[in-house]
């Protein structure tokens, strides 16, 4: 990194981030998901992990049920199951893991309003499939407690083999302290779906969700499903959120923090370098705070290969330039069915790399700030096979009325192993004008020639100057800075 580098990136941010506060909320232009309400009325059974057995009829705290199982068994649509503070050993549940497995029956299973700590549904058995499973519900919330596991499971399973299922965390801690090899997940959703028409969702509300190995949101089921996550924390040392192929409904992600400390990508929707299995459905991640901490080497968000339709809006990333110099901010791989299925928007990224469109097609690209953190790479890349199996190429993306910060370069073809395509076409293809560029060093960098532009003859970086060349170009300004001694 370059000396005085940390004062360039506080004026970047200064300077800039005024232009990002200016254009951030007029790109809200689609309404949020909403998360649920729902009223129990059906009485409270009460549950109490002191007590020596489940001869009480669960009507008092004194005659409480010891186990939360015997409580949802007796309890009828609409109860609430009260625990009292304690812990709650899942090997003392029917199965080992406590089973949520009546399709008529809606319950609540409600904590400590005051302390989400003070009622924990524990899983330590060796071995064991679960901590929570729900198998066949037709609704579940849990309120004010903490689900912990240790195992290498998914600490909260969702079985999409039943419809009018659907379920909310609130003010809950989901921790899984498993370390050791291959995936555990913190949510999981796998089977057969049986009903692709009914609406079915699933609502993390001021949730903290933390991970010793990878936290893995396992997704996949009904084209009308809904996840959305509201005002949670991630913490973890692997990655933070990962979605592949399996997932065709709704992710909603807003108001949320991630941070990781790990040589993972933080935030991972659809397939990185893998030819996709399916395509994901439309992808909502706004307003989030994404940060990297420590010297690591993954990305912060990637929409992968699969996805179609993302909306990113609003959010801050952060990767520290201590990080790999090839870790990059924000990368769009969705390839969308039509010009502007996919949206970024006022968005605030710094990184070693901010910003890479790598097989990326049909996305627009507005009002957002890029500040490159480090002296290798450039702020804003392509790269392109022309018929490599895994890669779709960089076709029809708006990136428009956006400012880019950078020491080495402000655009950058990458060259690839295989068949790279020619600078000349992977550019013409895309419009990029109407941006600022604050630029230290190079305007542009042709990596198949290996030749340097600066902004003098950044024309040249695109071939012959053809009037459809210089449509692209129109509008950009470059803002140049002075490096300090």
């Amino acid at each position: 990194m370059k000396p005085g580098f940390g004062r360039i990136e506080t004026n970047f941010r200064n300077n800039w981030i005024s232009y990002w506060s200016s254009h951030k909320w007029v790109t809200e232009n689609v309404s949020r998901t909403e998360t649920r309400s729902i009223t129990y009325n059906g009485g409270i059974i009460y549950v109490d992990a002191s007590k020596a057995d489940d001869t009480g009829n669960g009507l008092t705290p004194g005659t409480a049920k010891k186990t939360i199982t015997a409580a949802y068994n007796i309890a009828v649509d609409g109860g609430i199951l009260q625990l009292a503070d304690g812990t709650y050993l899942m090997s003392a549940e029917a199965g080992g893991y406590l089973l949520l497995n009546t399709g008529t029956k809606g319950v609540l299973i409600r904590g400590n309003s005051s302390n989400n700590g003070a009622v924990i549904l524990q899983q330590n058995t060796p071995s064991s499939t679960f901590t929570v499973r729900m198998r066949n519900c037709k609704e579940c919330d849990f309120k004010d407690l903490t689900i912990t596991s240790n195992q290498a499971h998914a600490l909260i399973s969702i079985t999409e083999d039943y419809v009018y299922k659907n379920a909310i965390f609130n003010n809950c801690v989901l921790e899984n302290t498993y370390v050791g090899a291959g995936y555990s997940y913190i949510v999981s959703k796998v089977a057969t779906v049986v009903d692709n028409v009914t609406p079915m969702q699933y609502d993390f509300i001021n949730c903290t969700l933390k991970h010793n190995a990878y936290l893995v949101i396992g997704l996949s089921g009904g084209l009308n499903n809904i996840f959305t996550f509201m005002n949670c924390n991630f913490i973890l040392s692997a990655t933070v959120f990962r979605i592949q192929n399996t997932y065709t409904g709704k992710v909603a992600t807003y108001n949320c923090t991630f941070t990781q400390n790990s040589s993972q990508i933080i935030i991972q929707f659809g397939e990185d370098t893998a030819v996709p299995a399916a395509n994901l459905g439309m992808i909502d991640f706004r307003s989030n705070i994404v940060t990297m901490t420590g010297t690591y080497t993954g990305h912060g968000v990637l929409f992968g290969r699969g996805t179609k339709t993302v909306y990113a809006v609003n959010n801050q990333i952060y990767l520290p330039a201590v990080t790999n110099a090839s870790s990059i901010g924000l990368v769009i791989k969705t390839t969308s069915d039509n010009v502007g299925d996919s949206y970024f928007a006022g968005n605030y990224v710094v990184a070693p790399r901010a910003f890479y469109i790598k097989g990326g097609s049909k996305t627009t690209v507005k009002y957002n700030s890029f500040i490159s953190n480090e002296n290798t790479f450039a702020c804003f890349g392509f790269t392109n096979h022309k018929n490599g199996a895994d890669e779709a190429l960089s076709r029809l993306n708006v990136v428009q009325h956006n400012k880019f910060s950078c020491y080495k370069y402000g655009i950058q073809n990458y060259p690839t192993a295989g068949e790279s395509e020619d600078s000349l076409i992977t550019l013409k293809t895309n419009n990029i004008n109407y941006n600022y560029y604050c630029i230290v060093d190079k305007y542009s960098r042709d990596g198949n020639t290996d030749i340097e532009y600066t902004w003098s003859n950044k024309n040249s970086f695109w071939g012959v100057n053809t009037n459809d060349n210089k449509s692209r170009l129109v509008g950009n300004t470059q803002l140049p800075i002075t490096l300090p001694s």
